[in-house]
């Protein structure tokens, strides 16, 4: 019987262990997007929060931008093809 418990006792620890780094490696990714966004414009980085931070759609971020939608869009595949060119680049640095 103490043996059980020992056994679900130690399980758990390692799951704890194992989602205690997960939780490092998410909190790293999270700085280093922000890090990225962060090297954006202001407009595009006030895009990137109406859109991903706050969950806007384009029309309403277009709204609030006082903006036509089609240029929102456009920001944002600009934004993101922006991004990834840093990122592909942080990646070659490191």
């Amino acid at each position: 019987m103490s043996n059980k418990i020992e056994n679900k006792s130690i399980n758990n620890i390692d799951k704890i262990n194992n989602l205690k780094k997960e939780i490092e490696e998410l909190e790293t990714k999270i700085e280093m997007i922000n890090s990225l966004i962060n090297t954006l414009s202001d407009y595009h980085r006030e895009i990137v929060d109406l859109k991903y931070k706050y969950n806007k759609t384009d029309s309403q971020v277009a709204t609030i931008m006082k903006r036509e939608e089609r240029t929102i869009r456009y920001a944002i595949k600009k934004i993101l093809k922006i991004l990834e060119e840093k990122y592909n680049n942080f990646l070659k640095i490191s």
